[in-house]
């Protein structure tokens, strides 16, 4: 996956009648020690399910896109070089791109669920 913010589902395109997204869903990943080319899916899947697309929509209230955050989290691939305010700087800016394109709904970051423990 490329670098950048990714949309992984979106409830105005999942099939139901048409409605307009209540809720911005951003999941970031933590760092990538492994070296792994597609560490941020990875991050958020168990066996072939995908927990952001697979059970988190269903688990919402309201309609809602989900999308992931990609960026070179690992410091075997030079991420050391890249300073954390730079990579915040970079999401800010995905997120102002996407948003333009969208209605003006509640923004939630989350992260790597390991990183919470």
């Amino acid at each position: 996956m490329a670098q950048g913010l990714h949309v992984i589902f979106d409830s105005s395109h999942d099939g139901s009648p048409p409605r307009d997204d209540e809720i911005d869903v951003i999941s970031v990943p933590g760092l990538n020690f492994t070296g792994s080319s597609d560490h941020a899916r990875e991050t958020w899947t168990v066996g072939e399910k995908l927990w952001l697309k697979d059970f988190l929509p269903s688990s919402l209230q309201k309609p809602a896109r989900v999308m992931l955050f990609e960026y070179n989290s690992s410091p075997v691939l030079g991420a050391a070089t890249i300073k954390i305010d730079d990579h915040a700087k970079n999401l800010l800016q995905w997120l102002i791109l996407r948003r333009k394109a969208s209605s003006s709904s509640p923004t939630f970051l989350q992260r790597d669920p390991i990183s919470l423990t």
